[in-house]
């Protein structure tokens, strides 16, 4: 039976990862619209032994800077999927942060379509539910035309997604904002059809001053599962684990150590 490692075959899915032949489990790593896996490359040595970390690489940034974003993404997840058996093969657990949590979600969907397994926790971070995500406010501005890079930008630092000096960065905005923009229009395309109930608990953890989730939004959570849904709240507005990675790693830990023990 296969250990779970990545191959080199599949690595263009795979950055800054562990791989660690003893653990017990894989963890999917899905950053946010615009981001890049080295934002969780940090994350491995905190993390249990148990673990093995696999943030995920999509097209359009780092090693696959040249490659076009999808239109599609259930192209891409499919693509995923396919070329990367490997980290299904044992137990895996799925972590999205905020749009991540999407891709994370249709992730899930088609492995289970694929394989017929469920993830042994899903786990997603500053997101309302798929359904609740609007999009279309996200990547237009009020007239309903594309929004310009300067809006987009205000968004962003309003977010924490970005710093203000990063924003006054002209090498950054035009390295950056094609690859925020693809990523956005590939979400444009979910289904927000009734959802896919996964046979696992979900974890929601979101910021106390998060203005881009709602309550609403949070609780929907509860219609994507047939197990339990377990809200964290945590001071911080939307990208809270910039100043709470500790919180954020040691419940990443306790909630995959609890949920292994029903393995």
């Amino acid at each position: 039976m296969s250990t779970g490692r990545c191959t080199l075959l599949n690595k263009k899915w795979i950055a800054h990862s562990s791989d660690r032949s003893e653990a017990k489990v894989n963890l999917l790593m899905f950053v946010y619209a615009g981001g890049s896996p080295s934002f969780f490359a940090p994350w491995k040595k905190y993390l249990d032994e148990s673990i093995n970390i696999y943030p995920i690489l999509y097209p359009g940034r780092e090693i696959r800077k040249n490659e076009v974003i999808p239109g599609s993404l259930n192209k891409m997840i499919r693509d995923f999927v396919d070329e990367t058996p490997e980290l299904f093969s044992k137990p895996f657990v799925i972590f999205g942060q905020c749009t991540g949590s999407i891709i994370a979600y249709e992730t899930a969907k088609y492995v289970y379509e694929k394989y017929g397994r469920f993830p042994l926790s899903f786990i997603t971070s500053s997101m309302n539910s798929p359904r609740s995500y609007d999009c279309y406010k996200a990547i237009y501005d009020d007239e309903g035309n594309e929004a310009s890079d300067e809006i987009l930008i205000k968004r962003m630092i309003k977010q924490g997604t970005v710093s203000p000096d990063f924003a006054e960065n002209q090498n950054f905005i035009n390295y950056y904002m094609p690859i925020f923009r693809g990523d956005l229009r590939m979400l444009e395309n979910v289904d927000s059809a009734e959802p896919l109930q996964l046979e696992c608990n979900i974890y929601c953890i979101s910021g106390i001053e998060d203005e881009f989730v709602s309550e609403e939004g949070l609780a929907d959570w509860r219609n994507y599962t047939s197990k339990n849904v377990y809200y964290e709240k945590v001071h911080g507005g939307h990208f809270y684990l910039n100043e709470n990675r500790d919180f954020i790693l040691n419940n990443l830990n306790k909630y995959i150590k609890n949920d292994l023990r029903s393995v």
